[in-house]
C-alpha cells in the first residue's frame, strides 16, 4: 500500500498562506499608515471625502492601525429582520468593537478576522458584538493597490 502524505503538502500550503498574508499585512500596514490622517480611530476620513463614491457609510482604525470600514449594502443585510437586526441600534458598538476589540484571523481564510468586544447593555442575555471583516485590496485612480477592509457581517453574542 503507498501512503500518500498530505500533512506535508498542507503545511507547506498552510506556511505559504501564512507568509503570504504576512507579506500583504506588511504591505497593507504600510499603505494604511501612509493614507490615513492621523487621528487613529477617528470615523472622520468619510466626512474627508475618502470613500464618498464607494457606499463606506464610516471608517474607523483597528488597534493595528488598519482602516475598517461597513458598506451600506452590507449594513442592510446585517440590520435585515432575517440576518441580525438587533443589530440596528448598536451601530457606535460596532465601531467600538472595531476600535478596541479583541482580534483573530481565521484557521481557514487569513484574510478573515473576528473581532469581539463585550458590553453590558445588550439584549437577550448577549454579552459581546462581533465583528467579522475581511482584509482586502482595490485599485485607486492610479491603479496602486490600497487597502479596501470591509465588514462583512455583525452580530450579537453570549459568550462565557
Amino acid at each position: 500500500m503507498i501512503r500518500v502524505r498530505p500533512t506535508l503538502v498542507q503545511t507547506t500550503s498552510l506556511s505559504l498562506n501564512i507568509e503570504i498574508t504576512s507579506l500583504l499585512s506588511g504591505i497593507q500596514g504600510r499603505l494604511t499608515a501612509s493614507a490615513r490622517s492621523s487621528t487613529i480611530g477617528s470615523a472622520s476620513s468619510v466626512a474627508k471625502g475618502r470613500h464618498m463614491d464607494s457606499g463606506v457609510l464610516w471608517a474607523v482604525n483597528d488597534r493595528y492601525g488598519n482602516e475598517i470600514h461597513p458598506t451600506r449594502e452590507r449594513w442592510q443585510h446585517i440590520t435585515e429582520p432575517t440576518n441580525h437586526p438587533d443589530m440596528a441600534g448598536h451601530m457606535a458598538e460596532l465601531q467600538s468593537t472595531i476600535r478596541r476589540g479583541v482580534r483573530r484571523q481565521d484557521l481557514l481564510n487569513p484574510q478573515k478576522y473576528q473581532y469581539r468586544r463585550a458590553f453590558e447593555h445588550l439584549n437577550d442575555d448577549n454579552t459581546h458584538i462581533v465583528a467579522v471583516v475581511l482584509f482586502r485590496f482595490r485599485e485607486d485612480a492610479q491603479g496602486r493597490p490600497v487597502p479596501n477592509n470591509y465588514i462583512v457581517t455583525g452580530y450579537l453574542k453570549e459568550i462565557g
